[in-house]
């Protein structure tokens, strides 16, 4: 009788541990999934779209910036450069996805390109660049140079930004496994239980009949 007393005490104790042990896996995966927010700018260009002009050729460069984080990105700055010292830049066009961006736009001092700063550049916002420019050259180089940055954080390449989208998806799923695996934990801990109270009632009996 105490043996199976001290074999019920013992399973309730694992699965007691193991249960809390997932649970707090569970919290604190949660916890770092909506706590640690941060925003993160990527950025595109586009290849450049070439046409005569009255007098020479014109040429047409474009970009795009886009926030994929989650927080806002505070102070951002672009600077767009003409990949040619001898291009001519005329005109700058800007079209952001949400009226509310507020934006300056600077000529650089070589006049070769343009900067633009943000104030704020909200989750999911992005803008659209479009460079108007004179090509002193028939050789053209089809790409804009472009360089952000925002307060704490530098921009990268669309292709390289798109890492941490996936890596909150893993989160999630994993999340949700250990959640399963958690209640799956608590169903098996409560039929072992039963079982052992079975058990411990089916040995008292049997000492009871050989008593007799």
């Amino acid at each position: 009788m105490a043996d199976s007393k001290s074999k019920l005490a013992l399973g309730q104790i694992i699965f007691t541990a193991v249960l809390t042990l997932m649970v707090s896996l569970v919290v604190g995966i949660l916890l770092h999934h909506y706590t640690s927010k941060s925003p993160e700018l990527v950025y595109e260009t586009f290849e450049a779209a070439c046409f005569a002009g009255e007098q020479q050729q014109i040429g047409i460069y474009s970009a795009r910036i886009e926030n994929i984080g989650d927080l806002e990105a505070e102070d951002v700055q672009i600077i767009l450069e003409l990949p040619y010292r001898f291009h001519v830049v005329r005109d700058i066009e800007i079209k952001p996805n949400m009226k509310s961006i507020s934006y300056e736009k600077y000529k650089l001092t070589d006049e070769k390109g343009y900067e633009v700063k943000i104030p704020r550049l909200n989750p999911n916002e992005n803008c659209y660049f479009s460079i108007y420019s004179e090509l002193g050259t028939s050789e053209v180089q089809p790409f804009l140079e472009i360089q952000v940055r925002a307060k704490g954080i530098t921009g990268n390449p669309k292709e390289k930004g798109n890492k941490l989208p996936w890596f909150r998806s893993i989160v999630i799923v994993l999340t949700f496994v250990i959640l399963f695996a958690s209640l799956i934990t608590l169903i098996m801990s409560q039929k072992m239980v039963n079982l052992q109270k079975t058990l411990a009632i089916l040995h008292e009996l049997l000492e009871k009949q050989k008593i007799k």
